[in-house]
């Protein structure tokens, strides 16, 4: 049975993150972390936090995070600028640290 490439790279998975004190989920795309993601994305001339930036715009669908009036932030590099770069770095990492531990449908049959 074949299987689109979309239909994978469409895939999601929630990672619950903890940073200082609070507790919220993010839901983001593990399958869309390939060779080209990480060339694209982790380029020498761009800033740790751009890099931030670029790779949570990519891989994040939805997160807990919301203003002051309960709308949602976006998950934009324009979303991302009051936002702390720790608070970032957990974010990504929550959920590559996820990607790495997150049996396949395989595994889990054994």
């Amino acid at each position: 049975m074949a299987v689109r490439l979309s239909e994978i790279l469409a895939q999601k998975s929630t990672v619950n993150v903890r940073f200082r004190g609070f507790t919220f989920d993010v839901e983001y795309k593990p399958n869309v972390v390939t060779p080209s993601f990480y060339e694209s994305v982790f380029q020498d001339e761009t800033s740790y936090r751009e890099q931030l930036e670029t790779a949570l715009s990519v891989i994040v669908t939805d997160w807990g995070l919301v203003d002051e009036e309960g709308n949602p932030l976006p998950i934009t590099k324009e979303g991302m600028q009051d936002l702390s770069t720790p608070l970032l770095e957990k974010i990504y990492l929550s959920a590559v640290r996820d990607i790495r531990n997150t049996p396949t449908d395989e595994e889990k049959k054994i």
